[in-house]
Parts: structure tokens; sequence; C-alpha cells
């Protein structure tokens, strides 16, 4: 099967030729009569809706079927643009059987308010969408609380992001809902600790110290029961140092010695400069 992406200006439909982007240039009205009846109906709702002046800008992929001898169009996208040709308002993309799997609003041709994106559900049977992650635009630039989610709704992780950097802390959640990660940001890179949790008890698990976006410090590991199990230190994203590793009772189990992330022995350690 041959497949070919074209976006095209709807309006054009009534003065001629349509204007096209991307692997196919030229297309002309007749495209359009290659998307199925729903998918009409579909795009003129999406037009009527619109203010006047406003034009409907439409992505349609344009695949030759061996087994019906033709090429047909399946609607992927529509977007309303103003009279300057500039994307105005929110654009929605299209799954298979047209639903709606991404809606994007725009502001004088930059993205600009909540970004959705759905996703199937886990209900076979009953096959739903859900809402899988919401996106903050300001300006083109992701600006506030992007979140994912689960299948089940639940909330998947949250991450602040400040003129498209993270900034902050990012958490994320296990299936039920509990809290898994907790990551510390400064200008897009990770900064400070990142910890990671026992979702059955809450208490933690692993804390990494990052700085610059690479480990530098001692990770700590911990026991279920809170008991601290290993030690490592590294600088500069390298193992370097004694690592110290503990029995569940707090007694020392183990220890190794790292070099520049190369494990020596003892006296090998002892001896460096």
């Amino acid at each position: 099967m041959q497949i070919l992406k074209l976006t095209v200006l709807i309006g054009a439909l009534l003065a001629g030729p349509l204007s096209a982007q991307g692997e196919e240039a030229g297309a002309d009205a007749d495209d359009l009569k290659l998307l199925p009846a729903q998918a009409q109906k579909t795009l003129a709702q999406f037009k009527a809706a619109l203010p006047a002046g406003f034009d409907v800008r439409a992505e349609v992929r344009k695949a030759y079927s061996d087994d019906e001898a033709k090429i047909v169009g399946h609607l992927l996208s529509l977007c309303p643009v103003d009279g300057a040709g500039l994307a105005e308002g929110e654009a929605r993309y299209y799954g298979e059987h047209l639903q709606v799997l991404r809606t994007v609003p725009y502001k004088q041709g930059k993205k600009e308010g909540l970004e959705k994106k759905f996703a199937l559900g886990p209900n076979e049977k009953k096959p739903e969408l859900v809402l899988e992650s919401e996106t903050p635009w300001n300006a083109d630039r992701v600006h506030g609380v992007k979140k994912l989610y689960h299948s089940n709704g639940k909330l998947r992780s949250e991450t602040t992001y400040v003129n498209g950097a993270r900034e902050g802390e990012s958490k994320s959640y296990d299936l039920p809902g509990r809290l898994e990660r907790v990551t510390a940001y400064k200008n897009d890179k990770r900064e400070g600790e990142m910890l990671d949790y026992w979702t059955a008890t809450g208490k933690p698990k692993r804390i990494v110290p990052y700085k610059a976006d690479k480990v530098d410090g001692t990770v700590k590991e911990f026991y279920e029961s809170g008991q601290v199990r290993r030690e490592v230190p590294l600088k500069d994203d390298r193992f370097d140092g004694i690592e110290v590793q503990y029995d569940e009772s707090g007694a020392i189990a183990r220890k190794r010695y790292w070099i520049q992330d190369k494990e020596v022995d003892k006296d090998a350690f002892d001896k460096r400069p």
C-alpha cells in the first residue's frame, strides 16, 4: 500500500486548486472527495462552527488500496486558520475511526492554552478514549504543570515548566496513585535530590543527588523497613570512593572501592593521589 500525506486549505474548494504541503504538492479539490462520508461530515461541521472569515487547514493521508484498486483518503487533522493564514483556535487530530485523539489550542499561529491527548482505554470489550496527557502552552512554549495519566485515569506524573524548561519538583505515581518518585529540576536539568519511594509504605527507597544533571554525591538505597541498604559515592556521574553495603540489621556486609568508575582493591584505593 502506497501512503501519501498532504495538507490542504479547505476554503480553496470554492476557488479552484487547493494549496498543499508535505509529501505531495499540487493537490486539488478532488483529493478531499477521497474522504468517506463521515469524514466529509466531520469536516463540514468543523468549518461551519468557525467565525466568519476563518478557514480550515486539513491534513489527509492518501493510501492506494490494492484490495479496492483505488486511492482512499483518511482524515488526520483539522486546524482553524484566520484571514492571515495563522492557526487560531482548537486544532483536532483524529484516529482511524475519527475519534479525537489530540486537541491543540492556537493563538495567532502559536500554541496557547491546554493541549490534550487521548488514548484507548484498557477495556477491550467497550473501548473508550481516556485522557493521556495535558500540556500547557504559552506562546509556543510549555509553561505550567504538564500532566500524564495512567490508563485508569489516575495521575501518572506532574512536572512544572517555566518558558519551556523544567523547573522545581516533578512527581510520578504508580497505577493506584501512590507517590513513586520526586525529582528536582533547575533550568531543565536535574539539580538536588531525586527520591524514589517504596509505594506501599511511603518510605524512601533511594536518594540520588544531582548537580547540573549529573549524579554528584552519595547515593543511598534503603530496605523497605527504612534501614540503609547501600551507600555509593559518585562524582560527575562516576563511581568514586568507598561503597558500603549493609544487611537488614544495619551491620556492614561489604565494601567496594572505586576510582573514577573503576573498581580497585583497598591497597590501590589507599594509594590514590
